[in-house]
């Protein structure tokens, strides 16, 4: 009876190993994560800008804009 309890008891410790680990790799790598995360937000702020340019190029133009362009320049979530 012991021995069974035992099994799954281990059994158990094995399934939850690999999530808590992952969680402990998270606070351990926080930093990194953190950089890695301002460097894509700066990569998306600056192609933002660069869609925003087209447009106002584009609207000094008087060309026609893409919905999804109009979208980026501002009619969606900032």
């Amino acid at each position: 009876m012991e021995e069974t309890a035992g099994n799954a008891l281990l059994e158990v410790g094995k399934c939850l190993a690999a999530p808590i680990g992952r969680q402990f790799m998270y606070l351990y790598n926080y930093k990194s994560n953190f950089d890695n995360l301002e460097k894509e937000i700066g990569k998306l702020k600056d192609a933002r800008d660069e869609v925003k340019d087209k447009v106002f190029a584009a609207e000094n133009n008087v060309e026609k804009i893409k919905q999804q362009e109009s979208i980026e320049k501002g009619g969606g979530c900032n």
